[in-house]
């Protein structure tokens, strides 16, 4: 096949952005041809896999993102696509790859968690109008695209806030590379700990995300100040990687009574696999999570997992554990309660087992196989569509 594979911009960290760089040097390496369609593109691309820029314009970023969705489709056409596989909200597109998640659903969760100003202001924004409108018209087109969700959650947020044809939506889980994420050496383990003075008493949560509103950062540090309470002898620490603002929860660990060194922000970093290492749980009590790969990597690296039930990645954790998933990203209480019996090291090795043997099946290759199943199947409607 000749495939258009569509995806706005490159961000270093993205987990889409990722998704096209392995999904395109695995079809590649099927003997399909790959052009990705993007406004911008920094990043190097697998062998063998061309490279289509659409020139941004100057103007506010909603009017850049609107210009795009529309001319995204067309162009990829141009460059004789047989299918166009998109993971960006571009109308017109043969398979849509929803791996942003449904933003009717981002913005329903989101604001649980603002006040009215702010919520207010969010009904208003320019950028949300644009994406919503992008997203309406992609999936309720008179030739709706088969979509992939990444999770049974964005399936049913999709049949829930659009009409779409339930039978056109298959759910294909996220890949993990299980060889590049997996349990460290105990050598591994503790130069992992020593690079971030870690003790080795001291019992890590750790964090992986940008935007630390929508990644539920708050009901973490809340939640290690009800451990810090119920369990003083134990040192709880919480390790917070990713972009985002942390003073606010620098503040609110002090409320919480947390001492002064128990809640670090370590920004963003080119070694996650060494943080996963010096941790002893991951924690994601997010907002809104479509599929977050960082808990596969963290299963992957034997890490025992606490997520949201508003994460879809959740359907995967729980499977490692009945009490891993936490109904209300905001419960910090109903948090701690899941996370305190992993004080115990024998629980969580037996957890991260678990963990281990599940991120074992999810590999890239799998997902680039049912990913083109998909678009093989869209590309002989499309043929039987022009002889008809």
């Amino acid at each position: 096949m000749r495939i258009g594979l569509i995806r706005r911009r490159h961000a270093l960290a993205g987990g889409a952005e990722q998704t096209v760089a392995r999904l395109a040097g695995e079809f590649v390496a099927r003997g399909h041809a790959v052009t990705v369609v993007a406004e911008r593109w920094a990043a190097q691309l697998p062998v063998g896999v061309s490279r289509h820029v659409i020139p941004s314009l100057p103007g506010p970023e909603a009017l850049r993102m609107l210009i795009f969705g529309l001319r995204a489709v067309r162009e990829a056409r141009g460059l004789t696509a047989e299918v166009v596989l998109t993971l960006d909200r571009t109308p017109g597109a043969d398979v849509f790859r929803a791996g942003d998640g449904c933003h009717q659903a981002w913005l329903a969760a989101r604001a649980r968690a603002l006040g009215l100003q702010a919520r207010l202001r969010e009904i208003v924004n320019p950028l949300h109008r644009a994406i919503l409108w992008l997203e309406r018209r992609l999936l309720e087109a008179d030739d709706p695209p088969w979509v992939i969700a990444n999770s049974r959650m964005v399936r049913g947020d999709l049949l829930r806030y659009y009409r779409v044809p339930a039978e056109r939506i298959t759910v294909i889980y996220n890949g993990v590379d299980s060889d590049h994420f997996r349990p460290p050496t105990a050598a591994q383990r503790t130069s992992a700990r020593n690079a971030l003075n870690v003790a080795t008493g001291d019992v890590v949560l750790l964090l992986v995300g940008s935007g630390f509103v929508r990644k539920g950062v708050a009901s973490l540090v809340r939640a290690a100040g009800i451990m810090h309470a119920r369990a003083p002898g134990t040192r709880v620490r919480v390790l917070v990687v990713g972009r985002g603002r942390p003073r606010p929860y620098l503040r609110l660990a002090r409320e919480n009574g947390l001492p002064p060194d128990a809640v670090r922000f370590l920004g963003p970093v080119s070694d996650v696999v060494m943080v996963y290492h010096a941790g002893d749980v991951f924690v994601l009590p997010s907002l809104y999570d479509p599929c977050a790969n960082v808990c596969l990597e963290a299963m992957g690296a034997g890490l025992p997992v606490v997520t949201s039930a508003t994460n879809g990645a959740a359907e995967l954790v729980e499977g490692t554990a009945a009490d891993a998933i936490l109904p209300d990203p905001l419960d910090a209480v109903g948090l701690a309660d899941r996370l305190i019996p992993l004080l115990d090291a024998n629980l969580r090795r037996t957890r991260g087992e678990a963990g281990r043997a599940v991120a074992g099946s999810l590999s890239h290759a799998r997902m680039a196989e049912e990913t083109a199943l998909v678009c093989e199947r869209a590309r002989d409607e499309r043929r039987s569509r022009a002889q008809g």
